[in-house]
């Protein structure tokens, strides 16, 4: 079967776009305090956010923030 990756990711990031529009701000305050989650479970985020961002924080300090 036959499928063109890039017009499903478009669809995709449309539909998110579109549906992250309508949240509330408790809604969107919680997404994002579950993706800082996720990118702390990285390596290095603390560095590159100092590096990147010229910030020097804590995943806790971080979330707090948001």
């Amino acid at each position: 079967m036959m499928f063109d990756l890039l017009t499903i990711l478009k669809q995709h990031t449309a539909v998110l776009e579109n549906n992250l529009k309508e949240l509330n701000l408790d809604q969107g305050k919680s997404i994002a305090i579950a993706f800082a989650q996720f990118y702390f479970l990285m390596p290095d985020v603390t560095e590159c956010l100092e590096n990147r961002l010229g910030i020097k924080t804590t995943k806790d300090q971080f979330i707090k923030d948001l």
